[in-house]
């Protein structure tokens, strides 16, 4: 039974994502607009709540469907930043280096890719994204996670991190977009558009922005229309199409590997010294000043951070 499965949960108390449901469709919206819903992962923000309202969905006998979106003007730009720069005070690159491995940094399938394993991959209920706008670093993987993504015209993708050393060990592009789509993005730290994504296989369609909400609730309704065990029984078996090919093998050994790659050199940590000091705008725009004479897109470079 699902309540047993989820005695362990905590009492909900939902701050920085909105829970709706209108049965059969349950929608969960990251709330956190004015930070284009970065990814917070302290205990008891908005990861934490996200997993825990599609837990909530996945035991609700009404829901059929879950929907995940984003507040604002984006579905979210990935891992806060500001919020880990804060994590670890001033020191050496050596002693930040032992904190992090202190912090339990280093795991098996841990973190924010066990929990949206189970929040999502494992859910007995269908998940669609409904994105708009970035959808970078985090939450790409986020939207990866998900059955179902359904983007506006206006949406954008990618990995930036990887210019400031890091490495996407949670994404399912190496599943979903092939081996030379996926270099191309984390070779780079470019971002691909919307378009781009569908004809790639990142997506699964492409709408006009004041459309995109219309489209997914129509999607989810059809869901809800067909038998819930057929539902359930598709998603599990082609799940398991990509457990069998090493999906749950190939995320373990990946965490390792990101250790490797944010201890390697001084520059990851050095990145989140500039956003303590001189905040986060600045950060990203040093970040990308060598790369301001490319990108994947080159109408892309007047699309920042902080436009409006």
């Amino acid at each position: 039974m699902l309540e047993e499965k989820y005695f362990y949960m905590r009492e909900r108390k939902y701050t920085e994502v909105i829970y709706e449901t209108k049965p059969p469709i349950a929608y969960i919206t990251m709330n956190r607009p004015e930070k284009l819903n970065a990814l917070a992962q302290e205990p008891g923000r908005l990861c934490d709540q996200l997993h825990d309202a599609c837990l909530e969905a996945e035991a609700d006998d009404d829901i059929r469907v879950i929907v995940i979106k984003g507040a604002g003007r984006a579905f979210s730009a990935g891992y806060d930043l500001v919020s880990a720069s804060s994590r670890y005070g001033p020191a050496s690159f050596a002693e930040r280096s032992l904190q992090r491995r202190k912090a339990g940094f280093r795991g098996n399938i841990s973190g924010g890719t066990r929990r949206w394993l189970e929040a999502i991959w494992e859910n007995q209920k269908p998940v669609i994204a409904q994105v708009h706008g970035y959808c970078l670093a985090g939450g790409s993987d986020l939207a990866g996670m998900c059955d179902i993504t359904i983007a506006s015209e206006d949406a954008l993708f990618g990995y930036t991190p990887v210019r400031y050393v890091s490495a996407a060990v949670s994404s399912l592009w190496p599943y979903l977009i092939g081996m030379k789509h996926t270099k191309y993005l984390l070779y780079t730290g470019g971002m691909c558009t919307a378009q781009q994504a569908y004809e790639w296989g990142m997506i699964n369609e492409v709408v006009p922005k004041d459309k995109l909400e219309e489209r997914v609730n129509n999607i989810a309704q059809t869901i809800a229309l067909v038998p819930w065990v057929s539902v359930y029984g598709a998603k599990v078996m082609v799940n398991k199409y990509f457990e069998i090919m090493g999906m749950y093998t190939a995320l373990g050994s990946l965490s390792d590997y990101q250790h490797m790659v944010h201890e390697s050199q001084p520059d990851h940590l050095g990145f989140f010294d500039t956003v303590r000091e001189k905040g986060l705008k600045q950060a990203l725009a040093e970040r990308d000043a060598k790369f301001a004479s490319f990108d994947i897109n080159p109408d892309m470079r007047a699309r920042r951070y902080d436009k409006k």
